[in-house]
């Protein structure tokens, strides 16, 4: 006999389930065969979960302000509705956060003061009046107007009156310590203000001079070291420096001017003599030479010859056969001696790539000026440079909303615009559009194109009906597919009076 069904294939929705069974004894001898041992049948549970499924994101919506914290919107639709226990949906729209930067303020002014008295008693005078700022503009708000006024005041005719002084005040102390400077001194008007032409010189200024200012020594920039002075044991450097301008009237003295360092070369090599030849002798140092430079620190030297030659005792022997010292030589031409500079480099490439730069050229010193020669000038110079522009493309902002329609009646124009955040720069891209129209019809006709619509209407209508009327008295709106229901209008009334009497104004009828 047939087994028990099998549980379902699938735990919900529409599934199978088995059942068997068993041959006992196989036919024989031409009995009948034996039927299906394995039976299939269709069999269902619950309805499966079906998770819910949502649409792409829509694109971001327009900012709600174009300045301040604005916000953006996007949504998405639902594909498929969650079923049976499924997995709900997740949220159907976002926001964002657009237009953060500040918004432009405007600068707020109080209202004007009451005006001033006159600037005179009588005459012609002056009178002001001033506001202040209650709020200053930010943010690129417009600036703010003036904040204060004048104008001419006329209060009466003056009395002819000649001026009397009080005498002159001492003078004031001069301006300065030392040099030049000025001083003052004043007087009173005793009477006579009240003239036609005001009182004047009430004033004056002098000229006053003083001790003589100090003026300090201003000495140039130190020279590099010069050259060891011996080319082998111990030496000396110099360096110095020039005097640029002497101190006058008690100013600060200068300083030293030169300088000196030991400075040590290589040892200076020794001659030995073997022992089985003996010790060489040398005769008396020679006289000096003449100082190695004309002007300034230089070198002398002096030598000495072989005399003879010891026995073979093997005592030690003085040597050295070549000496050197400093020496300085100073004469009216060293004194005076000028700079002497070296030629101008070439001007260095553009400090930058584009836009405005700078470029250095220098020279060197070949030679200090002596203490009372000219001194050295610039050694250094610097102009601008200005290569191509630099470039940058123009970057605009977020459109405005569309502005309202500038027509009350009938058909007008909207208009909407976008800020310019960065001008192009250079071979930049340009500006893009940055302004634009449309037309907008306002949701109340004028008055004029009502009546036009209405004149154009009746005579359609009046003539529709009379030719109709001749071809056919029977035909009805309905019938022959034409509107039904138009409004029918008598004949036109009289022309009423014109309603201003300037020129281009309206007259009803």
């Amino acid at each position: 006999s047939w087994s028990s069904w099998t549980g379902c294939s699938t735990s919900c929705g529409e599934g199978v389930r088995r059942r068997t069974r068993e041959v006992l004894s196989s036919a024989r001898n031409g009995g009948s065969a034996c039927g299906l041992t394995l039976q299939i049948g269709p069999c269902s549970n619950s309805e499966c979960p079906v998770d819910c499924q949502l649409e792409a994101w829509s694109r971001w919506g327009a900012c709600s302000a174009t300045c301040g914290s604005g916000v953006q919107e996007r949504s998405r639709d639902v594909r498929i509705q969650p079923q049976h226990g499924g997995k709900e949906c997740a949220r159907l729209s976002a926001t964002r956060s657009c237009n953060t930067r500040s918004c432009p303020a405007n600068c707020v002014a109080s209202a004007w003061s009451a005006w001033s008295s006159c600037s005179v008693t009588c005459g012609s005078g002056q009178r002001e009046r001033t506001r202040n700022v209650e709020q200053a503009a930010m943010h690129g708000g417009e600036s703010c107007p003036r904040l204060r006024e004048t104008e001419l005041c006329d209060d009466q005719r003056c009395l002819a009156q000649a001026c009397e002084y009080a005498p002159w005040q001492v003078w004031s102390s001069c301006s300065t310590s030392c040099g030049v400077g000025t001083r003052t001194r004043r007087r009173e008007v005793l009477s006579g203000q009240q003239t036609v032409r005001p009182c004047r010189l009430t004033e004056e200024q002098s000229v006053c001079s003083r001790r003589e200012c100090p003026v300090d020594c201003k000495l140039s920039d130190w020279t590099l070291w010069s050259r060891c002075s011996v080319t082998c044991g111990r030496g000396q450097q110099q360096r110095t420096r020039s005097v640029s301008l002497e101190p006058q009237f008690g100013g600060r003295a200068c300083g030293k001017t030169s300088r000196a360092r030991d400075c040590f070369a290589p040892a200076c090599p020794e001659i030995t003599v073997p022992p089985t030849k003996g010790c060489v002798l040398l005769s008396a140092w020679g006289a000096w030479s003449p100082c190695s430079v004309s002007c300034g620190k230089g070198v002398q030297h002096r030598g000495r010859d072989v005399a003879g030659q010891t026995g073979s005792d093997g005592r030690p022997c003085d040597t050295l056969r070549e000496d050197s010292r400093m020496c300085e030589a100073v004469t009216a031409a060293c004194l005076e001696e000028p700079c002497i500079l070296s030629e101008w480099s070439e001007w260095s490439a553009c400090s930058k790539t584009c836009g405005t730069g700078a470029q250095r050229r220098r020279r060197t010193i070949i030679q200090q000026p002596g203490p009372r020669g000219e001194s050295c000038g610039r050694t250094s110079r610097v102009r601008s440079c200005k290569l191509q522009s630099c470039n940058a493309d123009c970057i605009v902002g977020e459109w405005d909303s569309w502005s309202p329609c500038s027509a009350t009646c009938g058909r007008g124009v909207q208009e909407r615009s976008r800020p310019r955040l960065q001008k192009p720069m250079g071979t930049g891209a340009p500006c893009p559009k940055r302004r634009v129209q449309r037309r907008c019809k306002a949701d109340v006709p004028c008055r004029l194109e009502l009546d036009s619509e209405e004149q154009a209407a009746s005579t359609t209508d009046t003539t529709t009906s009379a030719s109709e009327s001749d071809a056919n008295t029977n035909t009805t709106p309905e019938q022959d597919g034409s509107i039904s229901g138009l409004c029918i209008v008598g004949e036109w009334g009289s022309w009423g009076d014109c309603m201003s009497p300037r020129c281009s104004a309206l007259a009803v009828r």
